[in-house]
This record gives structure tokens, C-alpha cells and sequence, in this order.
């Protein structure tokens, strides 16, 4: 194969940076964004507009998705930024149209892109493998699972 297209899977995975030793401080910026864009939208806007009910639903949201953390936080935080990019965009495209029933400004859509840029980055760094390079699936023990062997079932 010439090119690109002769990468292993091992080498494509180098491209996320796996178990970053600030993952958790990652996590939790994720969710402190979403507070601080909850807090932007009613402080710019008011707290009984539109956008502001829109906003503190992303900010929700963005609580939300950074609680569980591993691979599933990761995920969901990029989903949920990369979502957030692209509605952004499209409320940018409509900011001067009668298709705006959000009633947002640029600035508001300013406020939605960054918040998506920093669900992004932040989800990024939070990817975890074990010790052979494979994902994990469950970063946290459940409460059942502490005092099981790991051979044994219940």
C-alpha cells in the first residue's frame, strides 16, 4: 500500500493523546464550562430569554456528560461540543433572519462556540487504555463489583 492508507490501527490511535495525567482535571473543566455558560447567558441576556433557556440546557448538559469520565465522558463531551459547533453555526447563519426564534446576537453565538470548543478539547484528553493499549469501557468500580473476584460471577 502507498500512503495513508498503510497505517495499522496501531499507529492511528496515537493521533488521541491516551491517559493524559490530567484527564480528571479535563472532566471537571468540562463541567465548569457548562456553569460558566449558564452564568454568560444570564448575565448577558436575562434569565427569562430564549437563548437563555437554550443555554442552560447546553449548560446542563455539559454537567452532565463530564460526570461519568473514561472513554464514555470523553465521548459524550465531544459529541456534545461538536454539536454545539455546528448548531452555532447554524444560529450564526441565521442571527439576521426571521428564522431566529432564539432572538440570539453574534455575541450569544460567540458564547455558543466557545463553549462548544472547550466540551471539545476537553474531551479529547480524557480517552483512558489499559495496560496493553485497549480502551476501557468502565473506568469506576461499581459498588457490586469491590468485593467480587474478577474470575467469579454472582
Amino acid at each position: 500500500m502507498i500512503g495513508a492508507a498503510s497505517h495499522s490501527a496501531e499507529e492511528s490511535r496515537q493521533v488521541l493523546p491516551l491517559n493524559h495525567p490530567a484527564r480528571g482535571r479535563f472532566r471537571v473543566a468540562a463541567a465548569l464550562a457548562g456553569v460558566v455558560g449558564i452564568i454568560w447567558s444570564i448575565a448577558t441576556v436575562g434569565p427569562a430569554e430564549r437563548f437563555t433557556i437554550a443555554m442552560i440546557v447546553a449548560g446542563v448538559l455539559a454537567v452532565l456528560v463530564s460526570l461519568p469520565g473514561g472513554n464514555l465522558g470523553a465521548s459524550s463531551t465531544i459529541t456534545l461540543g461538536g454539536l454545539l459547533i455546528v448548531l452555532g453555526l447554524v444560529q450564526l447563519g441565521i442571527t439576521d433572519t426571521s428564522a431566529n426564534v432564539l432572538h440570539a446576537s453574534v455575541l450569544n453565538v460567540c458564547g455558543v462556540l466557545l463553549l462548544g470548543l472547550v466540551l471539545g478539547g476537553c474531551g479529547l484528553y480524557e480517552w483512558e487504555t489499559d495496560d496493553h493499549g485497549r480502551m476501557v469501557r468502565r473506568i469506576r468500580p461499581v459498588a457490586a463489583d469491590l468485593g467480587r473476584s474478577p474470575g467469579r460471577r454472582r
